[in-house]
């Protein structure tokens, strides 16, 4: 008698929490129904170049894909097409929506952050961002990072934007491979991310540099973890380094206009 009992109250206390969680479910339903989205609240996260993405922006992404959330009951926002409209952007790494209890519909944006502007002979403009896409460059915002110009053999169009596809080509593994991780290691060094300003690749894929400080062109050669001379860029940027520091602080940063470092443990100067 007493297991009989204890099986009933199981029975009853279970149907009583489903009726609950019914009528509660219901109740949440009928009060969405009546919230209104009274406003977008965009926020900007992690990025180390404020302003190349902003509210505005995503606002204008959102009503050109036909949503107008404002307005409209809070359950009735397609949550997931603000979503897809707004990292489709090509400068727009992550995205968040949802609807708040102070109905507000809330769109968290993570921009892809540049760490070259590649401005070719060609024709190619736009950002190389620090995961691999080409990213729109919007004009009348200049960002600190070094331009590449030239004639590199890229893989992709003048007009494109997105992920640089990856494949066996040597054009793409200079892009994708050499250049992408030569433009990062400026970027993390101190001294060379305030020293170099602008990236000349000729038609054999071989660099030269355009210093900040000092009128010297530098030639660099080609890159990659070991050049033809047998020194990667990383041990021909330490002996220019050296030379900077010990040479050129004492006979003055613009006494040559040539600084040749493609060479095994040679720095060349020429006038």
């Amino acid at each position: 008698m007493r297991r009989f009992l204890e099986i009933a109250m199981t029975v009853v206390l279970w149907s009583a929490l489903a009726a609950y969680l019914f009528v509660a479910a219901r109740y949440c339903r009928e009060q969405n129904a009546d919230r209104i989205c009274k406003e977008l609240n965009i926020t900007i996260l992690h990025t180390a170049f404020p302003g190349l993405v902003t509210p505005e922006f995503v606002r204008g992404v959102v009503a050109g894909a036909g949503l107008q959330p404002v307005g409209m009951p809070v359950e009735a926002i397609d949550l997931a097409a603000v979503e897809r409209a707004i990292a489709a952007r090509p400068n727009i790494r992550r995205v968040r929506a949802y609807a708040s209890l102070d109905n507000l519909l809330n769109i968290e944006v993570e921009p892809r952050d540049p760490v070259a502007r590649v401005q070719t002979d060609d024709g190619h403009r736009f950002y190389l961002s620090d995961d691999g896409w080409a990213l729109p460059v919007r004009e009348g915002f200049p960002i600190e990072v070094p331009i590449v110009t030239g004639k590199p053999a890229l893989p992709v169009e003048p007009d494109f934007f997105g992920k640089i596809p990856q494949n066996n080509s040597p054009e793409s593994v200079f892009l994708l491979y050499n250049l992408f991780n030569f433009v990062k290691f400026l970027r993390d060094d101190s001294f060379w991310s305030s020293q170099i300003v602008q990236i000349v690749v000729n038609e054999a894929n071989e660099v030269d540099l355009v210093p900040r400080v000092g009128r010297g062109i530098v030639k660099l050669g080609p890159l990659g973890a070991e050049g033809e001379g047998g020194e990667g860029y990383e041990k021909k940027l330490a002996k220019l380094y050296k030379f900077y520091t010990r040479g050129l602080n004492y006979e003055g940063w613009d006494k040559y206009g040539v600084i040749d470092i493609r060479y095994r443990g040679q720095v060349v100067c020429t006038e």
